[in-house]
């Protein structure tokens, strides 16, 4: 009978209680959170298709899209609108000025205006004494490895900073935070968000650098177990039955303990 009427959860007490499945409907900070997170990772993904697959119209259409909706946060409306003069400029010029005249409108003392009027500026030198400050308090946060504070304090930089130049570097440090926490999923997960959002980095270089030593280390360990393979096959015959011994050759004795002191000494990265 629950089958045939669609009641599958007939052990519940409350499938009857409407105030059961009002409380199941996300809240105003949940759907907040959601919203927020959407907007950053449609920013990412417009400035990918630009700047790695080559796709500028794809890209457009993404951050309008976003800018459409409208962003939660004004650094991400601004850093977008930036993105779409970048992106169209000397392609589409319409496209072009409609954002330019956006930012340097609603946003005159920011560092992408000043970089629109003024192209030629290193945006390097440009960071607050605000930022810089929350910078050094977060690096002593990572050196006293108070990784869980670290954490949840870059991550609120994060959120709120996104227009400064030294941002890239907070990324980095938030990943190593979620490392040194063994969150590994979410370590590599935020090295492939630095390299697409903070291309051409030397943060963005750094955090290939460590992807390229998860992927060399799964190599090594397929070929590991595709030797196991071959070796268990080959222990059917007589010659199995000799003695053997495991050589290591210097430069992999070398290489592994090269890796192993990158990792466990992640502050080295910030050099």
């Amino acid at each position: 009978k629950a089958k045939l009427t669609g009641q599958t959860d007939t052990k519940n007490p409350r499938r009857y209680d409407v105030d059961f499945y009002i409380e199941q409907i996300p809240g105003k900070e949940k759907l907040t959170a959601l919203k927020m997170e959407r907007d950053t990772t449609q920013l990412s993904l417009g400035v990918a298709y630009n700047d790695l697959l080559s796709n500028p119209k794809l890209a457009t259409e993404t951050l309008e899209n976003l800018i459409s909706t409208p962003p939660k946060k004004d650094s991400v409306l601004l850093e977008a609108s930036f993105q779409l003069y970048r992106i169209n400029n000397g392609k589409n010029e319409a496209i072009a000025n409609k954002y330019k005249n956006f930012v340097l409108n609603k946003y005159p003392n920011s560092l992408y205006a000043e970089f629109i009027k003024n192209p030629k500026i290193d945006l390097a030198d440009n960071n607050s004494p605000e930022i810089l400050a929350l910078y050094d308090k977060a690096y002593a946060l990572y050196e006293n490895k108070e990784y869980k504070e670290l954490e949840s304090f870059t991550e609120n930089v994060l959120t709120e900073n996104k227009n400064q130049p030294i941002i890239p570097k907070f990324a980095l440090l938030n990943a190593f935070a979620k490392h040194n926490l063994g969150k590994e999923d979410a370590f590599y997960s935020e090295l492939n968000n630095i390299i697409t959002t903070y291309k051409d980095t030397p943060e963005a270089k750094k955090a290939k650098y460590f992807l390229d030593l998860k992927t060399k280390a799964e190599k090594a360990e397929a070929a590991k177990k595709e030797e196991k393979t071959k070796a268990t096959d080959k222990s059917e015959s007589p010659e199995s039955k000799e003695p053997s011994i495991e050589i290591k050759t210097e430069e992999e004795t070398i290489e592994k303990r090269e890796t192993e002191e990158v990792i466990n000494k992640g502050i080295n990265i910030f050099g």
